[in-house]
């Protein structure tokens, strides 16, 4: 029987987990996806207006952005997003936006950001589960009913906030053992325990120390491994995403808008026109996001107030905007890295992946 490998996140990091382990193993291993979430994406999130699918919001990240070193490195990827019409370049104007380095070119998805998540999940045959919380992994012997030791460990650590560079850190060996997850009768939002060969946790790394059972206690006998997850820190901010009725303009000079000295407001998108779509069609769509220290401020608010407030920043700087037909309010409680360290992954027992994971 082939190893059944369970990746936790149907984000960038664990679409990417999924494709290269397919990649590299081939036929060797089965892959699933669990995703708590009703669609992939994580921070590549495309939502669509219900009434018309068509009509798209990138509520995460707008645009890719690709300077030449990194480019090079990580072409092969960027490569085939390209090639396979994932990706094109990136047209009109981004007003206010801070120069790039030179040789630095922007891209889009033509068909919203959770595209590219889309691909490499596709690419990878991964059996990918929706609505699939998970909570707790315990170790299971194999041929024993004693409780194992804890299975080995690897956490991959990309840089440290001051810049040192951390090598992967590896335990001893565990004996032979299954990985239950959800062990419990019943699991809120998903079904009851599965077992797995190995585990691929691609959370934030709060929800990360918020795992019972498996993680607590590997994590407690590594010191330094839990200190530097303890030591992320992560912005946090609000979208809305504006569904427009077909045939309205946004009279807009550029495709998207880094705001300057509003309290609020951070960044303004007319999304199909930042991916060259022709509006006209399925009704325009405009994405704001606020700025982090608003985020921080109204984070545990209620949404509508929070949307309410979004809104009439908005419209003091767009004041001829159109009425939309409907808003959407995202809070985005772990947007980017504020001090960075990239933790990728933990693993459980033997497997190893590497990527772009950034």
């Amino acid at each position: 029987m082939m190893p059944k490998i369970l990746i936790a996140g149907a984000g960038l990091t664990g679409a990417l987990c999924a494709h290269i382990l397919k990649r590299d193993l081939q036929h060797k291993i089965e892959i699933v996806v669990w995703e708590k979430a009703r669609g992939a994406g994580g921070r590549m999130s495309t939502s669509r207006h219900p009434d018309n699918p068509q009509c798209s919001v990138d509520l995460g990240a707008q645009y890719i952005s690709l300077t030449p070193q990194y480019a090079e490195r990580h072409k092969s990827y960027h490569g085939e997003l390209i090639s396979n019409g994932v990706l094109k370049p990136l047209e009109g104007i981004i007003e206010g936006a801070v120069e790039s380095a030179q040789g630095t070119l922007h891209y889009v998805s033509p068909n919203g950001t959770s595209s590219i998540v889309k691909h490499f999940l596709k690419n990878s045959g991964a059996k990918v589960e929706y609505g699939q919380f998970l909570s707790k992994l315990e170790a299971s012997n194999v041929h024993e009913s004693a409780q194992p030791d804890i299975p080995s460990v690897k956490l991959y650590l990309d840089t440290l906030s001051d810049g040192t560079a951390v090598e992967p850190t590896s335990t001893e060996k565990g004996i032979m053992i299954k990985i239950v997850a959800n062990p419990q009768e019943e699991v809120s939002g998903g079904r009851s325990r599965e077992v797995f060969d190995a585990v691929i946790l691609t959370m934030p790394t709060e929800q990360i120390l918020q795992q019972k059972g498996l993680v607590q206690e590997a994590l407690a006998k590594r010191s330094l491994i839990k200190s530097h997850l303890q030591s992320v820190r992560y912005s946090a901010r609000y979208a809305l995403g504006l569904f427009f009725k077909q045939g309205t303009t946004l009279d807009v000079p550029w495709c998207a808008r880094y705001v300057q000295g509003d309290p609020c407001v951070r960044w303004i998108s007319a999304d199909a026109k930042k991916r060259g779509a022709d509006s006209s069609i399925v009704g325009p769509s405009l994405v704001v996001h606020t700025s982090v220290p608003f985020g921080i401020h109204y984070l545990e608010a209620e949404k509508e107030e929070v949307q309410s407030v979004i809104m009439q920043h908005l419209r003091q700087l767009l004041p001829d905007l159109p009425e939309p037909i409907q808003v959407m309010c995202h809070r985005w409680r772990y947007s980017q890295f504020d001090d960075y360290i990239s933790c990728n992954c933990i693993l459980f027992d033997d497997f190893v992946a590497s990527g772009p994971f950034r």
